[in-house]
């Protein structure tokens, strides 16, 4: 769910982005994921925004290492293909072998416990098994110009606030809505900042740009709450 949750809002904030404010034409936004697309199957990546600013290098600064104490030759790194410039961090959980093991057993059992659900006409709200073998922290810097530290806040202010009611986007004839659900302005992390905890993701202005940090990193959502904040303040350090 967040992966698919991630894709519609990238879309959304690609969308949200044009316009100076006002809803893109469905074509806008169908263009823009056809684009994205077609520059994933070809391998091309946006490295950095119209500005100069690559988070590949800033995250490669040491500072995913120092935060979630990780050795930095585990950790690799892997630009994205939208629109707004995006880097993530990845390396291998300590259980990770233990997972792969048993990963096609879980798979099974889950499975059978929901056909048998199914099959009684019963309700069936499990999730599915998580067999992700690695941890992720990314980091998505919007592309779009702001002119001044306060236009950022008042940017974010604005995602914020369309994100919460819902934007919906038209690709390939399908509308596709965006709602995130906020839990309110953080204090002390930026210039202002607010955390998605089911996108487990903290979206911040800070010195006149807007960045947004996604950590999966702990089965905790407080934990990655936390990582992400502490993330977040050292990016804002840097830029």
């Amino acid at each position: 769910m967040r992966n698919w949750l991630g894709t519609i809002l990238g879309l959304a904030l690609s969308a949200s982005a044009c316009g100076g404010g006002q809803e893109p034409a469905a074509a806008d936004a169908e263009k823009e994921a056809r684009e994205t697309i077609r520059r994933m199957r070809a391998g091309e990546t946006i490295r950095e925004t119209s500005s100069g600013l690559d988070p590949c290098a800033i995250l490669q600064s040491g500072m995913v290492a120092e935060v979630f104490g990780v050795e930095a030759a585990a950790l690799t790194f892997t630009a994205g293909s939208a629109r707004h410039a995006l880097c993530t961090a990845r390396w291998r959980k300590p259980d990770a072998d233990r997972i792969e093991a048993e990963a096609p057993q879980r798979m099974m059992d889950y499975m059978k416990r929901r056909m048998e659900a199914q099959s009684k006409g019963q309700p069936f709200d499990e999730k599915m098994p998580s067999v992700r073998t690695e941890n992720e922290a990314s980091l998505t810097i919007n592309n779009e110009p702001i002119a001044s530290p306060a236009a950022a806040v008042a940017r974010l202010e604005q995602l914020v606030g369309r994100l919460g009611e819902g934007v919906t986007t038209e690709v390939a004839g399908r509308q596709h809505t965006a709602q995130v659900e906020y839990e309110g302005w953080l204090e002390g992390v930026g210039d202002r900042a607010a955390w998605a905890p089911r996108l487990s993701q903290l979206s911040v202005a800070a010195g006149g740009v807007l960045f947004h940090v996604g950590v999966t990193a702990s089965p905790d959502a407080s934990e990655n709450r936390a990582k992400a904040i502490e993330l977040a303040r050292r990016i804002a350090r840097a830029l």
